[in-house]
């Protein structure tokens, strides 16, 4: 047979191909009964061919040894497999605040890839959402409140970056890392890596000039600073012009709706129809 024929020569180990899973039941089998210390089997899948692998057995010690190195290759692949997994439960573990721009729908995107399906319910997927990232901080937010609302025009972020900038304002001075790090004067908005490294000036700019404006100035302020607690855990939702942020830790401002009409009428008119019932006010 091949495993006789294979006991006998110089090879480490055969490779018997295309093996579905009666055949792999019946080769083991066969194994236990006439190769017990002399051989081992493991399946392989190799694209959408199941294969077989034979080793010949080494003594205790070395068997005890390859056992080993086997798991720990295993585990190793397991970890790479799951690695910005890994990285991401980090953050979350971590409790640091997570700075982002506009940042609601990545989130959403982040939570369902990663840590699992999104809540039906608002109320749970707020409390889901905190519960993960207690500390999050959306600048897009920030600027929209005081005291920025009245310094930054534009909550887009190249404009914002132009905005900060310039005095009041001052942007950190970074330190690149030789093909490895971003910088203002090679714009490429929209690449994921870039808009962070520019999200992350935008923020550390709007934080320092919080602290510059306390009575005992401080040139650094940190993303666990007080100064920057009435700006957590709020969230923009995009094309809600009077709805300024979803509040992740407490109750959601509430705008008026005052102006709002809930209007009933016959399926033949025509919007001058309606238009004709509102002139006189």
């Amino acid at each position: 047979s091949k495993i006789d024929e294979f006991l006998e020569s110089d090879a480490e180990e055969l490779l018997i191909e295309r093996c579905n899973g009666y055949i792999r039941r019946l080769a083991h089998q066969e194994v236990r009964q006439r190769w017990p210390t002399k051989i081992r089997l493991e399946s392989r899948l190799e694209g959408s061919s199941q294969n077989l692998m034979v080793y010949k057995m080494g003594t205790k010690e070395e068997e005890e040894k390859k056992e080993k190195e086997r798991r720990e290759k295993e585990q190793q692949e397991m970890r790479e497999a799951v690695g910005l997994s890994a990285l991401l439960r980090k953050i979350a573990d971590s409790g640091k605040p997570v700075v982002g721009h506009n940042m609601l729908l990545d989130l959403c995107h982040i939570i369902h890839q990663f840590f699992g399906p999104l809540p039906e319910s608002y109320r749970e997927f707020k409390s889901l959402v905190h519960g993960l990232f207690p500390k999050l901080i959306d600048t897009k937010v920030l600027s929209s409140m005081a005291p920025f609302k009245d310094l930054i025009p534009s909550s887009i972020l190249n404009h914002m970056l132009e905005t900060v900038n310039k005095a009041p304002f001052s942007i950190p001075e970074v330190v690149a890392v030789d093909k490895r790090s971003y910088s203002t004067t090679e714009e490429v908005y929209h690449e994921a890596g870039f808009d962070a490294y520019v999200t992350g000036l935008c923020f550390i700019s709007m934080a320092n000039y919080l602290g510059a404006q306390q009575i005992n100035k401080l040139d650094t302020v940190l993303p666990d600073s007080p100064l920057l607690n009435r700006y957590l855990n709020k969230l923009l939702i995009v094309r809600l012009k009077d709805f300024p942020y979803i509040d992740l830790v407490g109750e959601d401002p509430k705008p008026s709706r005052d102006h709002v009409y809930h209007v009933t009428f016959p399926k033949t008119w025509k919007m001058s129809n309606i238009s004709q019932v509102f002139t006189p006010y």
